[in-house]
C-alpha cells in the first residue's frame, strides 16, 4: 500500500500506462469472486491503517507536531465533464474514482519531525517508538482547497473545505 483515497493528481513513473477500463473491470471482477485474493486486500488494508498509519498518527497528536506544507500548490483544472450545483455553486466537475471535482487548489501536508523522542528515562526510547518517530514524516495527506467555497462548513447541504483526499505513505514517491 502506498496511498488510501483519491489521489486527482497522481505522480506516475516514467513510461508508465493505465489500465483500460476492461482492466480495470477484470481486476474488480477478481476481487469480487476469488475469496483468497479478497483476503489477501483486506489483509494489506487493514495492515497499512493499523500498523503503518495509526501508529505513527498517535505519534504526531500524542507530540504535538504540527502540519507543514511539502511542496507548492497545485492547480486542479477540471475536464468538463458535469455542470452541476457543488456546495453553494454551479460549476464544471471532473468525475474522478466516483467523485466529482471543481477547479480547485491541492496542498500536501505532512507532521513536522521532532528532533526530541521522549523515552523512558531508565531504558530509553523503545523500539517501536523510534520507528514511528522516524516514520512519522513521511505520512504526507492531500488536501483540497474549493476557493469559492466557504470554509469549514457543518451546515447540510455544503461540504468540508478544505477537506483530505488522499493519504500517502513514504513508498508512494517511489513509485
Amino acid at each position: 500500500m502506498v496511498a488510501f483515497g483519491c489521489d486527482i493528481t497522481p505522480t506516475w513513473p516514467a513510461n508508465s500506462t493505465s489500465i483500460s477500463s476492461q482492466e480495470a473491470s477484470d481486476i474488480c471482477t477478481k476481487l469480487n469472486n476469488d475469496h483468497f485474493t479478497k483476503k489477501k486486500i483486506v489483509n494489506a488494508l487493514t495492515t497499512a491503517v493499523f500498523q503503518e498509519i495509526e501508529p505513527r498518527l498517535q505519534y504526531a497528536i500524542s507530540s504535538g507536531l504540527s502540519l507543514v506544507p511539502v511542496g507548492s500548490v497545485q492547480s486542479f483544472l477540471p475536464q468538463k465533464n458535469l455542470f452541476a450545483q457543488e456546495g453553494l455553486h454551479e460549476k464544471w466537475l471532473q468525475r474522478i474514482s466516483g467523485y466529482y471535482f471543481a477547479k480547485s487548489l491541492l496542498r500536501d501536508v505532512a507532521f513536522k519531525s521532532s528532533n526530541d523522542v521522549h523515552s523512558d528515562k531508565h531504558n530509553g526510547p523503545s523500539n517501536e517508538l523510534k520507528k514511528t518517530h522516524q516514520n512519522v514524516g513521511d505520512l504526507r495527506f492531500t488536501f483540497y482547497y474549493d476557493p469559492i467555497e466557504p470554509l469549514n462548513s457543518i451546515e447540510i447541504g455544503r461540504n468540508i473545505n478544505p477537506e483530505i483526499l488522499c493519504c500517502k505513505l513514504g513508498a508512494y514517491d517511489e513509485y
